[in-house]
């Protein structure tokens, strides 16, 4: 049985505003979310080598996926500079430790 959840646009503009009232790195997480529609561990968990900022898009590996099928997700403009805000430094191997900085 597939499981079909959809947001009202009433909801997300509520948990996008809501995201906008969160303290920096937590907003970007949020509304990347939102924005590009993948599950909360694949947006938290990937490493910053996998974001391909060259061509907008971001490799997902069948292993990191719960279908086990490898998809690649563009990312539009707006992505990729809730991306850039993020924080980026020698401990921060992921979205998820930026997100928890």
């Amino acid at each position: 049985m597939v499981r079909q959840r959809v947001l009202t646009k009433g909801k997300l503009r509520a948990v996008w505003s809501g995201a906008s009232a969160m303290v920096h790195p937590h907003e970007g997480v949020f509304k990347l979310l939102i924005l590009t529609g993948q599950r909360k561990d694949q947006v938290a968990g990937p490493q910053w080598s996998e974001i391909d900022f060259g061509e907008a898009e971001w490799p997902l590996t069948p292993e990191r996926i719960k279908v086990r099928a490898a998809h690649r997700v563009p990312l539009a403009p707006v992505d990729l500079r809730l991306l850039r805000k993020l924080p980026v430094g020698p401990r921060t191997i992921s979205l998820l430790a930026s997100a928890r900085r």
